[in-house]
């Protein structure tokens, strides 16, 4: 019987720790559904112990808005967006600045609070021109320079929202061709042992799917 054998005690190396932490065993066992404890009693003992772990990422991630998307759809909304975004670009970019890596690295930067500051200080050098001369400090151009970061602003919101859009959509999609993924290698690497052509396929993912081992450090030579 699966559950006196206790394959996961012999298992547990061969799946990432994070996704079967060791206080799930038996009690979530116990809770699975009837028809699910009896499919895992009718599995070879390893099989199983990868079904039961699956059933726990699954439960990690039921949380997720999983749904399907047409690939075409998605491609030709890409493409709309796409032209959209060069036809901005092109509007932009007698306007605004790319510096080279370089310069940007020698550029200063400044606290948020900066701009205020120097919008106040802007309109009260007028006051103290004697001040002024002694400088190259020109109030117009300042002031031009603030304004005109005012006037970049309103890209900054729909330009988030659009990197956090793909941002999320890339990482979801990626969760959901995971998830299946793990599973399949799971049940597939325990068989791989008796199926070599079975073993060749799975290979690519091996890498992937391994679990990193913290190293022991050898003791200092006498």
């Amino acid at each position: 019987m699966l559950w006196g054998r206790r394959p996961y005690d012999d298992a547990r190396s061969s799946l990432p720790r994070a996704y079967f932490p060791p206080r799930c065993r038996r009690a979530r066992v116990r809770r699975l559904r009837p028809a699910l404890r009896r499919d895992l009693r009718d599995e070879e003992p390893m099989v199983a112990f990868w079904r039961f772990a699956m059933w726990t990422v699954r439960s990690i991630v039921a949380a997720m808005n999983l749904s399907r998307l047409d690939t075409k759809k998605l491609r030709q909304a890409v493409a709309n967006a796409t032209k959209k975004l060069e036809e901005a670009q092109a509007a932009l970019e007698p306007v605004l600045k790319i510096l080279p890596d370089a310069e940007r690295a020698t550029v200063p930067r400044v606290r948020s609070d900066f701009p205020d500051a120097a919008r106040a200080l802007a309109k009260q050098s007028a006051e103290h021109a004697d001040v002024v001369a002694a400088t190259e400090y020109d109030a117009e151009a300042v002031l031009e320079d603030l304004d005109n970061i005012d006037a970049i602003k309103d890209l900054d919101k729909p330009l988030l929202r659009m990197q956090q859009m793909i941002d999320d959509s890339r990482l979801l999609w990626r969760a959901e061709a995971y998830v299946p993924s793990l599973e399949l290698y799971g049940v597939a690497k325990v068989r791989a042992k008796k199926d070599g052509k079975l073993a060749q396929a799975i290979a690519p993912l091996a890498d992937v799917f391994a679990t990193p081992r913290k190293k022991t450090p050898k003791a200092p030579d006498q």
